[in-house]
């Protein structure tokens, strides 16, 4: 996670007394364990400007509160650095726009946000309602990471009926890890027909695990130019990993693991009409492929296959069929190759 400094967490409430310990003064604060805790943030004692030394905020365990950060407190957040909820039955969405004037315009929401990170939330559908007459998302984003959310589909809710996880609106330009974690109502990342320029291009770090409905990794126009680790595993719903273009953009990509997937067949998906003699991965070095039992090839076709840096490649419980490296295949001599 991204630090903030030497900073200490300060308790705001006392669980004997019941009482409001005094404003915020710490750069750190966490609310944990607190039954009662949506009286607490609209107290009056509280003193929401306080809030603007908040560098890192810690929402865990909370009942009774259906969002983790009331309204009310959103203008009072421009230097907050982390957001951390985890542990709170009730929530079902970090902040609720709902209760805004809708001619009320807040502008950029936590514009010094570096790491987002919702866990073990089980009601949790969405971020927000997202209206961009009222509100911008953050932009200089980090490091975001939403685990054991079962309930969740999309990052922002609109108007559209059928919503990938993120939208145009959630760009995240300068987002360097993105972790998924057991999102059972995940069914696609991005969407297909959009083109945003910034989309994950500062990406280094991507992993994907337990999203058993989810049909499509990545649309073929995006590009992940500086990947650098690739992990995905527990995805029953994928039957390829990525077409050809996304694959191509694999420039810097140095770890691959694709593991526990039972319904891929191929890696590289090569679609009609695509002409390519060979593909390059010029800085793999570690690449897995595990407990894939319907996987038939690495890539569609039978393409020439070029790893120079690589130098271990693990293919354990696989399918009967044999070799999945269908084209030629060049690799460093001394690659380690464990076989299934």
């Amino acid at each position: 996670m991204i630090g903030v400094g030497k900073t200490t967490l300060t308790p705001p409430y006392n669980k004997c007394s019941k009482k409001w310990l005094g404003s915020v003064t710490s750069m750190d604060w966490k609310l944990s364990q607190i039954p009662n805790s949506k009286e607490i943030w609209h107290d009056q004692a509280l003193g929401v400007s306080n809030f603007s030394n908040l560098r890192r905020l810690v929402v865990d365990d909370c009942t009774f509160m259906p969002s983790a950060i009331p309204t009310n407190l959103l203008p009072f957040l421009n230097n907050l650095k982390l957001l951390e909820v985890r542990n709170c039955d009730s929530v079902k969405e970090v902040i609720h726009l709902e209760e805004l004037n809708p001619n009320e315009y807040l502008g950029k929401l936590f514009p010094e946000l570096r790491g987002l990170y919702l866990i073990d939330l089980p009601k949790l559908k969405k971020f927000c309602n997202f209206n961009e007459s009222i509100i911008e998302l953050p932009n200089h984003l980090c490091s975001l990471s939403i685990e054991n959310c079962p309930d969740i589909v999309t990052f922002i809710a609109d108007s559209t009926p059928v919503q990938p996880f993120f939208n145009e609106k959630v760009a995240f330009p300068i987002l360097k890890e993105l972790k998924l974690s057991k999102l059972p109502k995940l069914l696609h990342l991005c969407e297909e027909n959009s083109h945003p320029n910034n989309v994950f291009q500062e990406l280094t770090t991507l992993r994907i695990s337990g999203c058993c409905k989810l049909e499509k990794l990545v649309p073929s126009w995006m590009s992940f130019q500086s990947l650098v680790k690739m992990e995905v595993s527990k995805c029953d719903g994928l039957t390829k990993l990525m077409t050809l273009s996304p694959a191509k953009s694999l420039v810097r990509l140095r770890t691959m693991k694709v593991i526990d997937c039972k319904m891929i067949e191929e890696i590289i998906h090569v679609e009609d009409g695509v002409k390519e003699d060979c593909i390059v991965f010029s800085e793999l070095e570690f690449l897995e492929l595990s407990s894939l039992p319907s996987l038939t090839s690495f890539c569609s076709r039978d393409y020439a296959l070029e790893f120079p840096n690589l130098k271990q490649v693990i293919s354990e419980r696989m399918s009967k069929d044999g070799n999945i490296f269908s084209g030629s295949l060049n690799h460093t001599e001394a690659a380690k190759i464990t076989p299934d």
